[in-house]
């Protein structure tokens, strides 16, 4: 931060000097142009060839200004190569600086500009806020103080927007601000600034920033004629600057208290003040610092009526005035000799002094007049250079503004456009899904035509068929039984195959009526709860009836507590042809087992027989009621039964289930679900896994 201060306070006395030379007439002499290259690895890539020019500018700024616009033009074809908002930014802000430290305020501050447009695109805020820093002393420095405290204000509103807060850029544009009102004499302004910076410099424990602020607040003071205020703000500042070395700025500070213990009748104070003033400008070899300590000192002798000694330090101060040339701290020591002259009744010797400071003055005033012109001519061309700026920017904002206008307008037609689309969209989608409901509907109709035409078909077909038959065996039977002659024995074996022929079509009969009513969707359920083992021993009776002559035997292994909920009527439908497939489909003596089972949320109803069985593919047909067969004694079915009970099963929530094979027989399995709790020896699974013995 010291260093940073230092070389602010060298380069404005390098452009004072400058400033002095082209008024009086003298340009000085500029130093040849260094043709001196630097060559970078070629292992780096080129960021860090930029960087290191970067850091070469910066080094050459306040050594070698030539060598520093040298290594700028080295560096813009890698610029322009990696081509990004922040380096571009940084080449303008360190060109700007260099136009600046060269007197060129116009094109300084359009590069500066261009600098804060770049490092506002790339968000580098902190970047962005030190280039407003730049533009601020620049019109400072003109005495365009309300362009400058814009662009300090400017900077701390930026700063605002970066997530880490740089404290030690805020402090410096608060003091800045503060120096800009004291100059304007808005001391009231000048004192909130430097209250704020003094704050966050106590807060971020910034010495160099604090010592600075607190000098500054004496100098507010002492202009607002608070002579106590200053002094302690003051000697605060001088502890700070001793304390860590400030020695440029602790010379600065003792030449004020020396000031201002004279204005509070400090004498001895101003005198030990004006002595360290001198002594440490000694030290740092600061010719002028030294006449003005001299100064100081004779001021103190002068104001206690000690003329003799105020004369020597008076004339010890002019002879380094006059070893150092013509400017006002001359002329104010020849003032200040005339007037100690004059109390020492020496008239024509003090004539003289005051002649001499005359002589000065007008010289001095001369010298302002084309110092003022100069100022005025600069100042011209900044409002010139700014009012460009000022047009060039309206006109782009303008340009951005239509853009902007453009694209809403662009964006809105659009959406109109999109809104009246998505309608018509909405509207035919309707409308397709209309009719697409209507195709589906008719659809649905034709295929429940087709269906009941199906139904119709197959109906007329199995009464053709299959119910034919066995009403012409019964009409045979009837006729051999209305002969005469008919013995006993042979009209009693007739009247059992009678009954057999009637039972069987009953069966078929039923089973008829229940596929068409399954084929209608007419059929509905109609549950409760029952005993299973009872209707198991009716059905066992009357398929035993129906095939008598095959002596096949029925186990009923049901629980005599084993309870249904579901259809009784189905049921036995279902019962009665699996029962019956599988009486038809054994041999005389084989048995067929039936048995029930439990598992926590279902039961199963299981019949297994050990005749002719089938292969899986001959199961699967019969499922679908594809497959027709001739049972072991040549019994004829309709092939609708397995496929009915099925439907029948499923139309219940349950399933059936069949495992077969060839010449080892089927089991067939009914699940339903439970509602109330069933007895049974085994759980479902065992009825899946285990393995019957064949009687």
């Amino acid at each position: 931060m010291e260093k940073r201060r230092l070389t602010y306070a060298g380069k404005n006395m390098v452009l004072m000097l400058m400033s002095c030379l082209s008024m009086w007439g003298i340009r000085p002499v500029e130093p040849l142009a260094q043709s001196r290259s630097i060559t970078l690895s070629s292992t780096l890539s080129i960021e860090q060839k930029i960087n290191s020019y970067w850091a070469l500018i910066e080094k050459e700024l306040n050594a070698d200004l030539s060598l520093a616009k040298t290594y700028l033009t080295e560096v813009n074809p890698l610029v322009k190569q990696l081509n990004r908002d922040i380096t571009w930014g940084r080449y303008y802000q360190l060109k700007g600086i260099i136009a600046d430290r060269s007197l060129n305020i116009e094109y300084a501050l359009k590069s500066l500009i261009t600098a804060a447009e770049y490092f506002q695109k790339s968000r580098k805020y902190t970047h962005q806020s030190k280039v407003y820093l730049d533009l601020g002393n620049i019109f400072q420095r003109q005495w365009n103080h309300q362009k400058a405290l814009e662009y300090y204000h400017l900077g701390i509103n930026t700063l605002q927007k970066q997530t880490l807060p740089n404290i030690p850029l805020r402090v410096e544009l608060y003091a800045h601000i503060g120096r800009c009102n004291l100059e304007m004499k808005k001391y009231f302004l000048a004192s909130e600034a430097l209250m704020k910076g003094e704050a966050l410099a106590k807060k971020a424990n910034l010495p160099f920033d604090l010592c600075d602020i607190l000098y500054a607040t004496g100098q507010n003071q002492e202009a607002q004629k608070k002579y106590l205020a200053a002094l302690n703000a003051l000697k605060r500042a001088y502890a700070i600057a001793t304390t860590n070395h400030f020695d440029n700025l602790k010379m600065d500070i003792l030449g004020d208290l020396s000031r201002v213990s004279l204005l509070l009748d400090s004498i001895q104070k101003a005198k030990i003040y004006g002595v360290k003033k001198k002594e440490t400008a000694l030290q740092l070899r600061d010719s002028n610092a030294v006449n003005c300590g001299n100064c100081l000192i004779a001021q103190a002798f002068f104001t206690e009526n000690k003329l003799d000694s105020a004369l020597w330090y008076n004339t010890m101060a002019l002879d380094g005035a006059l070893f150092k040339g013509r400017d006002t701290t001359e002329r104010d020591i020849w003032v200040q000799r005339a007037n100690i002259l004059t109390q020492q009744n020496k008239p024509f010797e003090a004539l003289q002094a005051l002649e001499k400071a005359q002589a000065l003055e007008d010289s001095i005033a001369s010298g302002a007049q084309k110092l003022k012109a100069e100022r005025l001519r600069q100042e011209m061309t900044i409002r010139r250079a700014v009012r460009e700026l000022e047009e060039v920017f309206e006109d782009k904002f303008r340009r951005e503004r239509f853009i902007r206008y453009a694209m809403l307008l662009t964006v809105f037609l659009a959406a109109l456009i999109s809104l009246f689309l998505l309608f018509k969209i909405q509207i035919r989608q309707k409308a397709n899904r209309q009719l697409k409901q209507q195709n589906a509907q008719i659809e649905d109709q034709k295929n429940q035509l087709e269906q009941l035409s199906q139904v119709k078909d197959q109906l007329f077909a199995v009464i053709s068929h299959d119910l034919r038959s066995p009403l012409w065996a019964i009409q045979a039977v009837l006729d051999t039984l209305n002969e005469p002659d008919l013995a006993p024995s042979d009209r009693r074996r007739w009247l059992e195959l009678l009954h057999q022929q009637t039972a069987k079509t009953s069966v078929m009969l039923e089973n008829l009526l229940y596929w068409a009513k399954i084929q209608m969707n007419s059929y509905q359920p109609s549950k409760k709860e029952f005993k299973l083992q009872p209707i198991i021993a009716e059905l066992s009776e009357a398929v035993q009836l129906i095939f008598l002559e095959k002596t096949v035997l029925i186990k009923n292994k049901i629980h005599p507590d084993f309870t249904l909920y579901s259809d009784p009527g189905m049921i036995r439908m279902a019962l009665r042809n699996i029962l019956a497939n599988a009486v038809k489909f054994s041999h005389a003596g084989q048995a067929v087992e039936i048995r029930a089972h439990q598992e926590p949320d279902e039961c199963a109803i299981q019949i297994k027989d050990y005749g002719i069985g089938m292969s899986p593919e001959q199961l699967d047909k019969a499922l679908k009621g594809q497959l027709s067969r001739f049972g072991t004694k040549g019994e004829v079915g309709s092939g609708m039964g397995l496929s009915l009970v099925k439907q029948f099963i499923e139309n219940q929530g349950g399933k059936l289930l069949g495992e077969c094979s060839t010449n080892e027989g089927c089991t067939f399995t009914i699940v339903l679900p439970l509602k109330t709790m069933s007895k049974g020896p085994i759980l479902l699974h065992d009825i899946k896994t285990k393995k019957q013995p064949r009687p």
